[in-house]
């Protein structure tokens, strides 16, 4: 960093104050007003009321949920039960400097526990570096001056995390005007009948009958099994009016699902493969056996997909949106489906996804670097 400093605990630099946990949802809503209170909520606004608690810049930290996240304050605000503050024994601390050095140590400290929570007592200890002057002073200017560029930085960043989401949220698309195609409706590829399992097949009745097959929620990532594994030929038993049934936990193998629910996932299709079994979230897409042989279930995954995002209302979709969207199937001269196009078009959505997910994981790569001033 520099040739001049120093090294000490962050004990030795602030005082430590929690956040006033009387600052609920509940108060705020009787005493609304125009001065902001900030707790754990780290996007958009948790509360606004009619008093102030600070009015100069402070340094704090959320203690739970997204725990660990470092801000400076300024304005007229109170703090919140879910925030604390480290307020500098010395003038000439610079909250900016500390806010960007402590992040990634803060961050690392977090990673320590076993759920996500930060206090006093795990933080207390942390050595930093801190610039002086030839007096031995902290040397305020030079702190700030470190800050600055570490805002340079982190504006890149912040770039790349934004290119990154749009990358991410980019729809593949493949010209099939190159190919003759008829239009089918979901509903005639699709036996939309097969149902999936009831809100009873939950995380518990799963860690109570842990076996080897995966159970899909309404996740985002294609083998991600959120709700764990599941033992094969199992019940679900229900008391019902004194009397007990038994219903079969429902299995699927190698075919599409989609989401019908859940905050950034609804409309997602994927193709699993091998015996799975899914949430009430998520539900199966079974291509009738006339077509079995004849469609490429990854072709139709790759064209589902930005057709069925398109059409999520909140965070839902359901068999009545989707089973009249019309999908192109790839056919010869004679009218049969082409197979081989529809594998053709499969290996280009392929080739295009792998591109897609290298450039995501180079910027990964950058944000993860480490920048030591």
């Amino acid at each position: 960093m520099c040739k001049n400093v120093v090294i000490k605990s962050i004990k030795e630099i602030f005082n430590h104050k929690r956040g006033n946990s009387k600052y609920t949802k509940a108060y705020c809503d009787k005493c609304k007003g125009e001065y902001e209170v900030y707790t754990g909520t780290t996007i958009g606004t948790f509360a606004k009321i009619n008093k102030y608690d600070y009015d100069y810049p402070l340094l704090t930290y959320t203690t739970d949920g997204y725990a660990g996240e470092l801000s400076v304050i300024e304005g007229k605000f109170s703090i919140g039960g879910h925030r604390a503050i480290l307020i500098p024994k010395d003038k000439n601390i610079n909250l900016q400097y500390f806010r960007y050095v402590l992040q990634p140590l803060f961050r690392n400290a977090k990673r320590d526990c076993a759920i996500p929570t930060i206090n006093w007592q795990l933080i207390r200890d942390i050595k930093v570096e801190i610039p002086i002057d030839k007096n031995g002073n902290y040397d305020y200017d030079f702190q700030e001056k470190i800050a600055q560029r570490y805002k340079i930085i982190e504006k890149e960043k912040n770039k790349l995390v934004y290119d990154k989401n749009i990358l991410k949220k980019s729809q593949l698309s493949i010209n099939i005007e190159n190919y003759e195609y008829n239009l089918l409706k979901v509903k005639e590829i699709f036996d939309l009948s097969i149902s999936t399992n009831s809100s009873k097949f939950t995380i518990g009745f799963i860690n109570e009958n842990q076996g080897d097959i995966p159970v899909y929620g309404a996740v985002n990532t294609e083998n991600y099994a959120s709700y764990g594994y599941v033992k094969d030929n199992i019940f679900i038993e229900e008391n019902k009016n004194g009397k007990i049934t038994k219903t079969p936990v429902r299995y699927f193998e190698n075919c599409l699902t989609y989401n019908i629910d859940g905050e950034g996932a609804c409309g997602y299709v994927f193709y699993r493969t091998g015996r799975f079994s899914l949430s009430e979230k998520v539900r199966p897409l079974i291509i009738f056996d006339e077509y079995k042989d004849k469609l490429d279930p990854i072709y139709l995954k790759y064209v589902l997909h930005p057709l069925f995002l398109s059409k999520v209302r909140g965070r839902k979709i359901n068999k009545t949106i989707i089973q009249d969207l019309p999908i192109p199937i790839p056919v010869k001269e004679n009218g049969e489906f082409d197979l081989k196009a529809q594998k053709e078009i499969s290996e280009k959505y392929k080739k295009l996804e792998a591109i897609k997910e290298k450039v995501i994981n180079e910027i990964d790569k950058v944000l993860s670097i480490t920048v030591e001033i």
